[in-house]
């Protein structure tokens, strides 16, 4: 028999490259939409992806679509692409060839993009056996229509095992183009994945792997992206690409051929100015029609600069530090945004500002001169300055005068001697670095933004508490930085503002205790053989990078730690960074997003300990090196999520020991990983416990097991302990390939979502669902032969009525093969009547409600899985009995509203000219009234209840009595004093 590939070490590399890049950049062809995967899996039909393209210049758009599809055995594929009904263009590909790896690249023009229907992309790729398709599509602008193409290359190595590849003839890239390739691996060994080096001028812009068994042999695939930096000039690149290990390789280019951008026809406008201190200010407006602004001030006089078409200009925002375009007016600003901050200006002066609109790349810029550019002017604040304060002059060392400017008799004056605690405010202006290079003492210290204090190795650096009459309640404040590779001996108070940053990079010392901003941040990176004090307070972002740490080093918190910002955690060396070694039970509390990338993090470090030390995270949690661990001998460590409902990834890649349980909390979406990447919670021996109300995003093709271990079986719960999923709690399947919902999913559940865009989620058991069952657009199920309950179900977005629902083979009311597998078994769909469905937002519409719109004897009930949320609009006067609201639900009232009853966890909103009459209201949500100057809400409860909140919004308006037109105003607010208001 003839063997399709060698015997031994078949491995194949699809690569496709094309002229653009991830990043964009002023003049070049424009990056509207970056990349993004909107496919990965195995299914050979039709995939529909919601795929919205930005409006950008509306002349010279390109949708391109790329793909890489490996197939078994070696043959040709087929695909078919269109956007909103439009058909993409095929560039440049092998999908034809008889081979394994196949690529492919599509577009769409202007013209194309202006006559789709929709924004659905609809992409099929289809022959044999599909082993995977990855789909990336992206959206660029200033792409020539009439030749969009500026090159076209295609290399295939066969059945030739190769480690470097690259085009013969080089591709051409012409300048201001962009370029990209696409790398795909197919070769022998379950996960076992190459390694791919790029040329020159490239980085990697996204990575997918993939791996399965055949028989007793595995395989293992990679596809990536990477981009190319934008040349200046017209190149050839031949792309020389390498590989750790030998494969066969497939590869496609072309280039992007750029349009320059119209010259800009509407200048900036609508400058204002804000944040205006003694010594800054900042400036913004509203953007022109060009790609680019030029920003430039002058003291005293108006901008009389005139910028010269097809030459660039330097900008730095500190004063006189931009270039000079002429006699006074400089530079500080050139780039794509609307707004600047001025710093390092005069007191008490006029500056003069003009923004001038321009589009074209470096050397190729054509500046709108023809009409006045966008003017404005504002007066920096008085000087507020005593006698005795400094601020430094220039960079330099603290020590030496030089470095600093005195306040003396109205005026700034050079210093004669340096400051210290006994003089007055001591300010380190924006832009400069002060060094400390001798001890020193001192106290109202301010580093402003962007400045920075340095205290050198072996200096100490000493902020004082000024106790006498006129002390300070805060005696350094910081809105730059202080670097400390010395000792800082916090006496006084510190505040770390908004955007501040304190970096540690000394063994052992203090951490200064104050206020830290949530956008502040404590980077930690000096500590070697010695722990440093003051860890357990609340900081904003706190790092710990510590590679010399040594293995005889265990840095304990030992006490509550709150982190408003990500908590980061690189490296501790050969040591440990511990949250405790005492008995008591402390805490880490995350609200933002936990990173671990290296290191060995310690939750409970106590022998004698029976606690359960916690880390508390509402965020993200990145746990992709490092370990996480306790060593207590009958305590225990615990992760516990709290986010408020919003995604909460977790990525695995780091290890846990020991017995550290997992609790996702009510209300927190745990997502594990993505379909492509799924994560998993293995290694420990403690628990997981899913609570009521709380929500699992599953990943794995096995699901969540009961007791299994085992990867893969094990599914996205591998924990040695007791795994509790809640029945009250919610789950969503949303992999990428064919997933098994796995015996850990409860008989009854709350909630469940099958959201698996690359394969179907197939059920091991019979469940009822109580509040809802969704499918969602481009998913599907297999029911197996079980008979399933739900109080609800929705199929792409839409609800259903009443009846039964399955397969080809299942007998069922209603046979949808886009959603159900042919299998016997079904799902019996009992909405009660007066369910939402919410097709539309209209509440008095039949379609809407199961049963018709509700009556005045209608139990009513509104929930959040359904497409659209209920708004009862003008002249429409809607009735119920009772009224359910659930949680993460909505009802909007524009028009009147008679119930009996409301129960509400989710959010009311009665707008102005609304009346809701309600004779017992039970509020454990939210309820907005609002009113602006057309009217106002009516909100009439007979009774009033529960713990939630109301927020009343007033519009004042005035009355007809009276001088002035203001004097009588009548309102009442239906509030009681326990509420918000």
């Amino acid at each position: 028999m003839k063997r399709t590939f060698p015997k031994l070490r078949p491995a194949i590399i699809t690569l496709i490259i094309v002229a653009f890049h991830l990043n964009s950049a002023s003049g070049q062809v424009l990056t509207l939409k970056d990349w993004t995967s909107v496919y990965h899996g195995t299914s050979t039909s039709q995939q529909n992806i919601n795929y919205t393209v930005p409006e950008g210049s509306g002349n010279y758009r390109l949708l391109m679509v790329a793909i890489a599809s490996e197939k078994t055995p070696a043959g040709s594929i087929s695909a078919t692409l269109s956007y909103g009904g439009q058909t993409l263009v095929q560039a440049a590909g092998d999908l034809g060839s008889s081979s394994v790896p196949h690529t492919s690249l599509y577009y769409l023009d202007e013209a194309g993009l202006n006559a789709a229907s929709n924004s659905t992309l609809s992409v099929t790729v289809s022959g044999s056996t599909i082993r995977i398709t990855d789909v990336w599509a992206a959206v660029f602008d200033y792409v020539n229509q009439t030749t969009p193409l500026t090159d076209t290359k295609n290399f295939n190595s066969g059945s030739s095992n190769v480690t470097s590849f690259s085009f013969t003839p080089p591709l051409a890239v012409n300048a201001y183009n962009k370029a990209v390739e696409v790398i795909g691996v197919y070769n022998f060994g379950i996960n076992q994945f190459r390694t791919i080096t790029y040329a020159a001028e490239w980085t990697k812009i996204l990575d997918q792997t993939y791996s399965y068994f055949q028989g007793i042999v595995g395989y293992s695939m990679r596809n990536s992206l990477a981009g190319r930096n934008i040349p200046l000039s017209d190149i050839t690149d031949a792309s020389s690409t390498t590989l750790d290990k030998s494969a066969v390789v497939s590869m496609t280019g072309l280039s992007l051929n750029y349009n320059p951008p119209p010259a800009p026809t509407i200048q900036a406008s609508n400058v204002t100015f804000s944040n205006i201190t003694s010594s800054s200010f900042t400036v913004k407006w509203t953007n022109g029609n060009g790609t680019n602004r030029l920003v430039i001030v002058r003291q005293g006089d108006a901008v009389t600069a005139v910028p010269a078409d097809g030459t660039s200009y330097s900008a730095n925002n500190s004063w006189q530090s931009g270039e000079e375009i002429a006699p006074g007016n400089f530079v500080v600003y050139n780039g794509t945004y609307d707004s600047v901050n001025v710093i390092n200006l005069s007191t008490a002066t006029t500056y003069h500002v003009a923004v001038y609109e321009f589009s074209g790349p470096p050397g190729l810029e054509d500046y709108l001169t023809e009409t006045e550019p966008a003017r404005g002017n504002v007066t920096t604040l008085a000087e507020t300055a005593l006698n005795g304060d400094y601020r430094s002059k220039v960079t330099g060392n603290w020590g030496s005068p030089a470095s600093w400017e005195v306040y003396q008799n109205g005026a700034w004056v050079n210093a004669s001697a340096a400051p210290s605690s006994s003089d007055g405010t001591i300010t380190v202006r924006a832009g400069h670095t002060i060094s400390v290079a001798e001890n020193v003492t001192a106290d109202q210290v301010i580093i402003e933004a962007s400045g920075q204090v340095r205290v050198n190795n072996g200096i100490t650096f000493t902020i004082a508490d000024n106790t006498g009459a006129t002390s300070d309640p805060v005696d350094c404040i910081v809105n730059g930085t202080i670097y400390v590779a010395g000792t800082l001996i916090p006496t006084g108070e510190f505040s770390f503002n908004a955007g501040s940053l304190y970096h540690h990079a000394a063994n052992g010392g203090i951490i200064p205790a104050g206020t830290w901003d949530p956008t502040s941040e404590c980077r930690i990176t000096g500590i070697t053989n010695t722990a440093p004090t003051g860890l357990a307070q609340s900081f904003g972002s706190f790092t710990w990078n510590c590679p010399t740490q040594s293995a005889l080093l265990t840095v304990s918190i030992n006490g509550n730690i709150t982190v408003h910002g990500d908590f980061v955690l690189a490296s501790t060396g050969s040591g440990k960074l511990a949250l405790t070694s005492q008995a008591p039970q402390v805490s880490l509390t995350v609200s933002g997003n936990y990173r671990q990338t290296g290191g060995t993090f310690v939750i409970n470090n106590s022998d004698p300990s029976t606690a359960i030390d916690n880390i508390y995270i509402a965020g993200n949690f990145l746990f992709t090196g490092g370990t996480i661990t306790e060593s207590s001998t009958t305590g225990r460590g615990a992760i516990i999520f709290n986010g408020n409902g919003s995604v909460q990834m977790y990525t695995s890649g780091g290890t846990f020991q020991n017995t550290i349980d997992f609790r996702v909390e009510t209300g927190a979406f745990l997502q594990l990983g993505t379909g492509a990447t799924p994560a998993y919670i293995t290694g420990s021996s403690g628990t997981f416990t899913l609570s009521a109300g709380g929500t699992l995003g599953i990943t794995s093709p096995y699901g969540i097991t009961k007791t299994n271990t085992n990867n893969p079986l094990g599914g996205n719960i591998r924990v040695t302990g007791t795994r509790s999923y809640n029945t009250a709690a919610n789950y969503i399947y949303n992999g990428a390939v064919n997933q098994y919902t796995g015996d850990g999913l409860p008989s009854t559940i709350n909630t469940l979502v099958f959201d698996n865009t690359g394969g179907r989620v197939r059920f091991q058991a019979a469940h009822t669902i109580n509040t809802s069952f969704s499918i969602t657009s481009g998913s599907r199920t297999n029911l197996g032969t079980y008979i399933h309950t739900t109080n609800f179900l929705s199929l792409g977005g839409q609800g259903q009525t009443n009846g039964s629902y399955g397969g080809a083979t299942s007998g069922a009311d209603y046979i949808i093969p886009e959603y159900f597998d042919a299998a016997t078994g079904i799902v019996n769909n009992n909405a009660p009547a007066g369910a939402w469905l919410g097709n539309t937002t209209e509440w008095n519409l039949a379609s809407n409600w199961v049963g018709g719109v509700p009556g005045t004897s209608t139990n009513a009930r509104i929930t959040s899985a359904v497409p659209n949320q209920p708004v009862i609009s003008g002249p429409v006067t809607a009735v119920c009995n009772i009224l359910t609201i659930n949680t993460g639900a909505s009802l909007t009232i524009s028009g009147t509203a008679q119930f009996n009853s409301t129960e509400n966890t989710g959010t009311i909103t009665i707008n102005p000219g609304g009346r809701a009459t309600i004779t017992n209201v039970t509020n454990n949500g939210i309820i907005n009234l609002v009113s602006d100057p057309t009217g106002m809400f009516s909100f009439m409860p007979g009774t009033f209840s529960g713990t939630g909140t109301v927020n009343t919004r007033l519009f004042l308006t005035g009355g007809t009595a009276g001088e002035g037109n203001y004097r009588w105003h009548y309102l009442a607010v239906p509030s009681q004093q326990d509420k918000s208001v």
